[in-house]
């Protein structure tokens, strides 16, 4: 590599980076918005928390998470040093462009090496960058910073196979740990690499000969098989992976879903690529182990590729089945596109002609295409790029052109078999003029499509990704200063389970002031952000109100609320949220029991409002309250009573909006006093906003409490009894 570094090479290859950094920059830039993903607010929140304690520790909420992918929050915290969550993200942006395309670097590395001519080198390492998953660049996802980090360990992966020694094992080993720090999934290739050097020196030399010129890595694999062991033992080897341990339990590996879903990840993957380099790169890498070629630098690559290739697609897969019924995550394997494009152009440059190798990629290809799930929500039910599969989104255009998605995977079966067909058919001068044209021209192409669906129709969040939230969705921080502790406590702002988890993941994402997401009376309700987030848990005295904690002066809760309202005054507002200046000291105007937790009320159970006193009350005063009833659709009316200790109330709420009654109550100085909500009546109601599975189950229940709202005004003192 010094050599290189010295050579004709450097300026060219400088220049290639820079180029894409700035055409890149171009358009991460002009993303202003976000994607409304949670690994998205992960990220800022760990990039933000080493903006600002200089620690590389992983917190967020000032609470420690396992979350060991830090090198991506490490890169962009430089953009979130001004405490400007709009400007910041739009920072944060424009790095990713120069992070990402600096893959590119590694990239030229691999292939000058195996391919053993620049030319070829510099067009990979260009592809690297002009491919369809580059889109990631204007999101705030790990695959940024681990994209890059895994060429530079395949790139150190290859040097150790073909070149051993040991230091070439020690920078190959770092390389791993590099990109395990990018992405803990990338931990595999720690299995990668032993696997290929026995392919490649399994007839090569003596393995004593082998042993000693890995003694390094067989060192280190032998501590870490040590410590793989000490972990399992003590029931602590998933932590090894942090917030993903959960997803480690449970492999799948020999079901008939696993094959077949399989076969669609690598076909799906191989759409965004155009196809041909999955089929003719994977011909040839895994040709060339069992044929091996004269030059040892393309049998090492041909054998690092191979592993790669069986393992990575096994693991990404095993996930989708187990926890994703086949759905089909192709941001996980965006990792073999460099691997994959070497191997096309090894392919297309040699003299020898692939041609039984060529038939199982493509009964793989054409299997997957004619029997995957391609389930229609990762490209048909939203108009908008998945995130997580965006080589799903190319089907929509395809079945509209074909009319179905039946003709659609007889197209792509078709031309599968039409390039199969060609690699073995084409003159070899042919082959090479047209394999090495098409994926020059294919690759930048679907790049173009990619970021032409990601602007022309709104993201995730609902919004176009141009749009520019300052002054609006940061509502918090132009408040109170970002500076400023708040918490929020999440409830549904909506009867669509998303559109509520939008509005609160906006409001967390938008305001670097938000440090807490408080929530009450139990655990697993409206937790929008996941488990990835920390939670607080506060109890209030029955009694008398008071929290027995009070992380922030300022809270957020909804004007909807029906649960409990913590006592403060309204500095500020974004419908239906409101910002309460609690003084410092929590504590309750009210809380209610009885309800289901999104307000509506139980079969045959009274609910009831507790209010109570001022803090400085002197004597019983009468207030008022008023509470907003409606009827379930379908249910014309359905009488209710409220009733206090000073009135009763009967009427009927009826469908469609919500009535409003006040009623009146006398709150003693030292005591709380309450109001009754009644319905002998009960029919279906919708599910639970609890979470998105109970939203979708109905239940029984009576009348919707829709708010819930005590007014400040005293209205004297209370009659004498």
């Amino acid at each position: 590599m010094q050599g290189f570094l010295r050579g004709r090479a450097v300026l060219p290859l400088v220049g290639i980076w820079v180029a894409l950094a700035v055409v890149l920059s171009q358009l991460t830039g002009s993303v202003k918005d976000w994607f409304d993903m949670t690994d998205e607010l992960r990220y800022e929140r760990l990039a933000a928390s080493i903006a600002r304690t200089h620690s590389l520790v992983p917190r967020i909420h000032g609470v420690l998470v396992e979350s060991w992918a830090q090198l991506y929050p490490l890169l962009i915290a430089p953009a979130f040093r001004h405490a400007d969550a709009p400007a910041d993200v739009h920072a944060a942006h424009l790095l990713n462009a120069w992070v990402m395309s600096s893959a590119c670097v590694p990239a030229f590395l691999l292939a000058r090496r195996v391919l053993g001519q620049r030319w070829p080198a510099y067009l990979v390492a260009v592809l690297t960058v002009a491919m369809p998953w580059i889109v990631y660049s204007t999101m705030l996802m790990t695959e940024v910073a681990a994209y890059p980090a895994f060429v530079w360990a395949a790139y150190l992966i290859h040097r150790s196979i073909a070149t051993p020694s040991r230091m070439s094992d020690l920078l190959a080993l770092l390389g791993i740990a590099f990109a395990f720090l990018g992405r803990t999934a990338l931990l595999t290739l720690l299995f990668v690499l032993p696997l290929a050097i026995v392919v490649f020196e399994r007839r090569r030399r003596p393995w004593r000969a082998v042993v000693k010129s890995h003694a390094v890595l067989v060192a280190a694999l032998a501590l870490a098989a040590l410590a793989a062991a000490v972990l399992k033992a003590t029931g602590n080897f998933s932590q090894v992976y942090g917030i993903y341990a959960h997803y480690t339990g449970h492999t799948n590996l020999f079901s008939t879903a696993y094959v077949g879903s399989l076969f669609e990840h690598l076909a799906t993957f191989s759409l965004a690529l155009g196809i041909l380099p999955c089929l003719l790169g994977g011909a040839w890498i895994f040709a060339r182990v069992f044929r091996p070629p004269a030059s040892s630098e393309r049998h090492a690559f041909a054998c690092f590729g191979a592993a790669l290739l069986l393992i990575v697609p096994a693991q990404v897969t095993n996930f989708d089945v187990v926890y994703n019924i086949s759905f089909v995550h192709d941001r996980f394997l965006i990792y073999l596109v460099p691997v994959l494009l070497i191997g096309t152009l090894c392919a297309a440059l040699e003299a020898d002609r692939l041609r039984w190798s060529i038939i199982p990629p493509t009964v793989v290809l054409v299997a997957g295409f004619v029997t995957g799930a391609i389930p229609a929500f990762t490209w048909q039910q939203f108009d908008t790029i998945n995130p997580d599969t965006p080589a799903s989104s190319i089907y929509r255009p395809l079945v509209d052109l074909t009319g179905s998605l039946g003709a659609t995977r007889a197209l792509l079966a078709a031309v599968t078999v039409v390039f199969a067909t060609a690699v073995v058919a084409l003159p070899r001068l042919a082959l090479r003029r047209v394999a090495i044209v098409y994926v020059a021209c294919a690759l930048p192409l679907l790049t173009w499509f990619m970021f032409d669906r990601l602007f022309a129709v709104p993201g995730w969040s609902g919004r176009p990704v141009t749009t520019d939230v300052h002054g609006t969705l940061d509502w918090i921080d132009t408040s109170v200063g970002a500076n400023t502790s708040v918490s929020i406590v999440p409830y549904p702002v909506s009867s669509d389970w998303f559109v509520s988890q939008r509005f609160w993941r906006d409001v967390e994402f938008w305001n670097r002031a938000v440090v807490r997401d408080v929530h009450f009376p139990e655990p697993d309700v409206y937790e929008y952000t996941g488990f990835w987030f920390p939670k607080l848990y506060p109890r209030f005295d029955a009694r008398t109100g008071v929290a027995d904690v009070s992380p922030t002066r300022y809270v957020v809760q909804t004007d909807s609320e029906t649960r409990f309202r913590i006592s403060g005054r309204t500095v500020a507002s974004l419908t239906p949220a409101l910002l309460v200046d609690t003084g410092g000291a929590w504590r309750l105007d009210w809380v209610s029991t009885g309800l289901y937790d999104d307000g509506w009320t139980k079969p045959a159970t009274t609910a009831y409002i507790r209010i109570y006193p001022l803090p400085a009350q002197h004597g019983a005063v009468i207030r008022s309250i008023d509470i907003g009833l409606r009827a379930p659709d379908g249910v014309s009316e359905r009488r209710v009573q409220l009733a206090s200790n000073l009135e009763t109330w009967r009427g009927a709420a009826v469908q469609g909006n919500s009535i409003h009654e006040q009623i009146k109550v006398c709150v003693p100085a030292h005591h709380f006093a309450e109001v009754t909500i009644s319905t002998a009546d009960v029919s279906t109601i919708p599910g639970d906003l609890r979470s998105l599975a109970a939203s979708s189950t109905a239940r029984q229940g009576g009348v919707f409490v829709s708010s819930i709202g005590l007014s400040d005004d005293l209205h004297g003192a209370c009659p004498a009894p």
